[in-house]
């Protein structure tokens, strides 16, 4: 979801059949009301510069055919580019700069005409990115590849080590928090899909982590797919029975008191 011209709007997915129906969607503050379709699911949305960017697994917006980016203007929508190779998962507005990053081995950056490569002549992401965050006025990323990453303008720096992918990373109380398929981090090794990693001293705290099963609790039977603050909690969303030692159904809430 993201905030456009004072609307939520949100990328929907509605069965219907065999075949899936992909939409843009907006709250107008009583009902959801339908913007458009798409051939394919949207899996980032971003407001920049007045207008709606859409990243995803599709070629058509409507009528438009569009590669995998699309730019709504509250009107009508328009490629952003051709140079997109497969799949968007992620946008971030950076330095007032557009990036994306997404099934393909690099982070891109829109110039206003074209896509530009954001990635350094010393590292190439092994796998691809699934979720950015803006932190101390620095770019993380984090995503099917084991380890936080920091862009420094030049290059991406490797900040902190996971056991497994990562799928979101966000920002509560001051420290970054990641959620995903890992169960281990650095020198902690029961943080089961979610943990804190603070920047300055480089060391991950562990939360209790999640489950699937509360019968076994196999560390690996689990997953964090979405993180987000609201009004002093980090809310959780995932694949999960078990947050913390206690029974959840996919949500949940955690506290977490501000350091000092």
């Amino acid at each position: 979801m993201s905030v456009y011209e004072g609307k939520i709007y949100a990328g929907t997915a509605e069965k219907s059949g065999a075949n899936a129906v992909y939409r843009l969607m907006c709250w107008n503050d009583t009902i959801w009301t339908k913007v458009s379709t798409l051939n394919g699911p949207i899996n980032a949305l971003c407001a920049f510069k007045g207008s709606l960017y859409a990243g995803g697994k599709f070629t058509m917006a409507d009528t438009t055919r569009v590669k995998f980016m699309a730019r709504w203007n509250d009107t009508t929508w328009n490629a952003v580019g051709r140079n997109v190779s497969n799949n968007v998962r992620a946008i971030a507005v950076y330095h007032n700069k557009l990036y994306i990053g997404g099934q393909f081995s690099e982070v891109l950056w829109w110039n206003g005409r074209n896509w530009e490569t954001a990635m350094g002549k010393t590292t190439q992401f092994k796998e691809y990115v699934k979720s950015f965050c803006i932190y101390n006025d620095e770019l993380y990323a984090c995503g099917e590849f084991s380890y936080l990453s920091k862009w420094n303008t030049q290059d991406w720096d490797e900040s902190g080590s996971m056991n497994d992918a990562a799928s979101v990373v966000a920002v509560y109380n001051s420290q970054l928090y990641m959620g995903g398929d890992f169960i281990s981090v650095s020198d902690k090794n029961y943080a089961n899909h979610i943990a804190s990693y603070d920047v300055l001293s480089k060391t991950w705290s562990c939360l209790g982590g999640v489950f699937y099963s509360a019968g076994d609790c196999k560390p690996y039977s689990g997953t964090v797919w979405a993180l987000a603050e609201y009004k002093g909690y980090l809310y959780i969303g995932g694949q999960f029975m078990v947050a913390g030692g206690k029974l959840m159904n996919n949500i949940a809430r955690l506290k977490v008191p501000e350091k000092n």
